[in-house]
């Protein structure tokens, strides 16, 4: 894997034991991550914008799963601190944490793209 802060946000050795080492597969949940983690955080961020918590709890739900499913286990705890700001109405805290989280899904999605790339047998 990548340097210290690739291995921080994403847990390689967790992911590989939860599919029981199929590479095969944990190429395909990184694919389908890389297809829809993007539009899920902008449609995250416009909803945050209107002030529109019905759209943004259910975004935040699923985001915050995506980011479990790839191993990506403390921001996925970031995304449900903001998904439980959303719910409590404190929007001005959860813009702050999509915020946070954008940038880190940033660096996910780089690592992933990284790995794939680097990796053939990932």
């Amino acid at each position: 894997m990548g340097p210290a802060s690739s291995t921080q946000l994403l847990d390689r050795e967790w992911l590989l034991n939860r599919y029981r080492g199929d590479i095969a597969f944990v190429k395909e949940v990184y694919q389908v991550f890389l297809q829809d983690a993007p539009v899920r955080i902008q449609r995250l961020i416009e909803a945050l914008e209107q002030g529109d918590a019905d759209a943004a709890v259910p975004l935040a739900h699923s985001l915050k799963g995506m980011l479990g499913t790839i191993g990506a286990l403390s921001t996925s705890q970031q995304a449900a601190e903001m998904e439980q700001a959303v719910r409590a109405g404190d929007f001005p805290k959860a813009r702050t944490l999509i915020d946070q989280l954008s940038g880190l899904m940033d660096r996910i999605v780089l690592t992933i793209q990284s790995e794939l790339a680097e990796t053939p047998n990932l």
